[in-house]
């Protein structure tokens, strides 16, 4: 049954401030028994642990990312340029080292059962997936290209409107839409969970979803990326290849 909370932020920033893992010995449970000890030692929420539907993740979502890519490419290739989806493609895929330094801080846990990767550095999550590059290079592509026809669409219905202040117009429910289908469903899951959360968020049973952050900075930077990027034509920012300056 999904339950309404207000996260302890005390509790968040104690764990940012020691910056410690709970290590303990693997298979047994955690102090207070809100979690149990993974194969490295690390305490993990049992909610993550096991997860259905992981090979969705594991192996589709690279899959997908690989085959988009290579008809991406292939089209860059025959139009002899490097086009605004290819680009748009590998930019959003090399930001991906960004996301374990934003999970330490919002104290974002994925499932350990993800083949994943660990950085021995301070500030950095866990258990990183190694499916994130490939999960970058579609989500935020696809987000941007979301955004970017809604824009036009109200463009069009509204020719004096700027690319920016159309941007603005759907920028809160789709964020929000698009937060609940993804950040909703993984924690659903169990795939990944903020733990322990910050503000009011919903437990989802094995994960929790936070209902106020990280979703106020999507509304911000995903968007305001798209804007500064353009639309792949000749409505776009980035129309003719030279980078224009719009007004809001």
């Amino acid at each position: 049954m999904i339950k309404f909370y207000w996260s302890n932020n005390n509790a968040h920033a104690e764990l940012i401030e020691t910056d410690k893992a709970y290590t303990g010995v693997p298979g047994e449970s955690c102090a207070g028994g809100e979690g149990v000890f993974w194969q490295d030692g690390r305490c993990v929420p049992d909610g993550i642990v096991d997860p259905p539907l992981s090979w969705l993740l594991n192996y589709a979502i690279p899959a997908l990312a690989i085959l988009v890519l290579i008809i991406l490419v292939r089209d860059s290739i025959k139009k002899g340029e490097l086009t605004w989806w290819v680009l748009m493609c590998v930019a959003s895929a090399s930001t991906f080292w960004l996301e374990t330094f934003g999970d330490w801080g919002q104290h974002l846990l994925y499932s350990p059962n993800f083949h994943h990767y660990g950085l021995d550095l301070a500030l950095t999550a866990p258990h990183n997936p190694l499916w994130m590059p490939f999960m970058y290079a579609v989500y935020w592509v696809l987000h941007t290209w979301a955004i970017l026809h809604l824009a036009q669409f109200y463009q069009a219905r509204n020719p004096r409107a700027s690319l920016g202040k159309a941007i603005i117009m759907f920028t809160v429910p789709l964020t929000f839409v698009w937060n609940i289908l993804v950040e909703g469903t993984a924690a659903y899951m169990g795939w990944w969970t903020y733990d322990p959360p910050i503000g009011p968020y919903l437990d989802m049973g094995r994960g929790n979803f936070p209902l106020m952050w990280p979703m106020l900075t999507m509304f911000v930077w995903p968007n305001l990326i798209s804007w500064l990027v353009g639309a792949p034509n000749d409505k776009g920012l980035n129309c003719s290849g030279q980078v224009k300056l719009a007004t809001v």
